[in-house]
């Protein structure tokens, strides 16, 4: 019912702005969903979004990565978030338009990661150090934090969830 009511919107997202772009830290439930995270994005920096980072295979997490893509950002993930991705989602996000309808999920679309990592990575954008952290599974085997040094803001995805029982599945 959350899924038909809000359009798939139930996980966090976020975003940092270096001198050299934006990371976007997960995409969003939907098309639409990374549409408007694009649009507000945009609203508070003129800088080009880089990278769209996706932390785990949750359909929160990734359904709006397609958004991303068409506007020339380079998606990542661990490599064990793309092979579940591969794995499962296309099947998970006909599921989910079955029981929320198609209106919300228009244009959304699954897609591969274009860049995948096997360990933790560093990413420095104009001497902002982003540290991609991978320690081992978590919610899924390939969990990331995405950790923006000079803020100190670590982006979790599914590795913390509050108020709420955390997914248990995988």
């Amino acid at each position: 019912e959350v899924w038909a009511a809000n359009g798939g919107r139930v996980g966090n997202s976020g975003f940092i702005g270096t001198p050299h772009g934006v990371v976007a830290i997960d995409t969003g439930g939907s098309h639409a969903h990374g549409r408007d995270m694009i649009g507000a994005i945009r609203r508070i920096t003129p800088q080009r979004i880089r990278f769209a980072v996706i932390t785990t295979p949750f359909q929160e997490f990734l359904f709006g990565a397609s958004a991303f893509r068409d506007i020339g950002a380079t998606v990542l993930s661990h490599a064990e978030t793309a092979k579940l991705i591969r794995q499962r989602c296309e099947e998970c996000l006909a599921r989910t338009r079955r029981h929320a309808g198609e209106a919300p999920f228009a244009g959304t679309r699954i897609i591969s990661p274009d860049e995948q990592i096997e360990r933790s990575t560093r990413l420095n954008l104009g001497g902002r150090i982003i540290d991609l952290y991978h320690f081992g599974w978590g919610a899924t085997p390939g969990d990331l934090v995405v950790f923006h040094h000079a803020s100190g803001t670590a982006f979790t995805g599914a590795l913390l969830s509050a108020g709420r029982i955390p997914d248990t599945h995988d």
